[in-house]
């Protein structure tokens, strides 16, 4: 009876063996999955990072210069308004009443030729 019982308790022992032999391969298979899943990501992440400072990096040393050239343009704009206010504030309003000026005066000949000849008509 004893000897029964012993058997009974090994079976149970080995039982428990082989339950935790097919758990650990089970958790071995997943483990192998989740690395594998894990080297694909980090060689995604290696190409997108390898990607973006391809890309990016080209756009960050250009930056500056670009600033620069920015600044350079927005100042050359400044000079060009500051030129045309001053020009506007000077004798630019007299060029541009000229050709009004002109054809005044050619309607006011026009009203003089015409009174002198209604009064050479009396």
């Amino acid at each position: 009876m004893a000897e029964k019982r012993d058997r009974q308790a090994l079976d149970a022992i080995e039982q428990r063996l082989n339950q935790q032999r097919i758990d650990l391969q089970t958790e071995q298979n997943r483990l192998d999955t989740l690395i594998e899943t894990l080297e694909t990501a980090e060689d995604n992440l290696r190409s997108a990072q390898a990607k973006f400072d391809a890309e990016g990096g080209n756009l960050a040393e250009a930056a500056p210069q670009l600033n620069q050239q920015l600044q350079q343009l927005r100042s050359e704009s400044e000079h060009h308004r500051q030129n045309l206010r001053h020009l506007a504030s000077d004798l630019l309003p007299l060029a541009l009443i000229q050709p009004l000026l002109k054809a005044a005066h050619q309607q006011g000949q026009i009203e003089l030729h015409r009174q002198q000849a209604q009064a050479a008509q009396i």
